[in-house]
C-alpha cells in the first residue's frame, strides 16, 4: 500500500500532466499545491489561491505590487474573490489545479467557489483532483480528446 504521505502528491501527476499539454502562451495557472504541480509539469504556475486565508502566507514587499505569497514557491496569494476577478481577466485562460480536491472547499470562501462555479468549467478529474479552466470559449469544447495520463 502507498504511503499515505504520497497520495497528494501522486494524485497530482495526472491534473499537471494535463495542464502542460493544454497550455498555451498568455495562459494563467492558480494551484492549490505550487510545488506539486511544479514537480510533475515541470512548468512553473503563476498564483497560489486561499481566498479564506486558511494556511500560512507572507507578505513580500519585493514585487512589483507588493502582496502576499505562499510559503512553498513565493507565488502571489490570490486573497479574496475580487483578486480573483482581477487575476482571471488578466489572461487569455485560466487554469485553476486542486490536488486534492477537497482543498478547493478548504481554500475558498462561499464567494469564490459561486463565482467558480459559473465560470469556470471542469477540464480534468480523477480521484479528488480536479483542473478548472476559466476563458477559452474560442477553444474545442472537448480539450480531453487525444489526453492520455501516464
Amino acid at each position: 500500500m502507498a504511503d499515505e504521505a504520497l497520495l497528494p502528491i501522486e494524485r497530482g501527476r495526472g491534473a499537471a500532466q494535463y495542464v502542460k499539454s493544454h497550455f498555451q502562451p498568455g495562459d494563467l495557472i492558480i494551484s492549490g499545491m505550487p510545488h506539486i504541480f511544479e514537480h510533475y509539469a515541470g512548468i512553473p504556475g503563476d498564483y497560489y489561491i486561499d481566498t479564506i486565508l486558511t494556511k500560512k502566507i507572507t507578505y513580500n514587499e519585493r514585487f512589483t505590487e507588493p502582496r502576499f505569497m505562499d510559503k512553498f514557491r513565493g507565488y502571489p496569494t490570490i486573497r479574496s474573490l475580487k483578486e480573483l476577478r482581477e487575476v482571471t481577466s488578466r489572461g487569455r485562460r485560466t487554469w485553476l489545479i486542486f490536488v486534492p480536491y477537497g482543498g478547493f472547499l478548504e481554500l475558498n470562501s462561499p464567494e469564490a467557489r459561486v463565482y467558480l462555479n459559473e465560470y469556470a468549467k471542469v477540464v480534468f478529474e480523477s480521484y479528488r483532483a480536479k483542473v478548472l479552466l476559466i476563458g477559452g470559449e474560442s477553444q474545442p469544447a472537448n480539450l480531453a480528446a487525444g489526453y492520455n495520463a501516464e
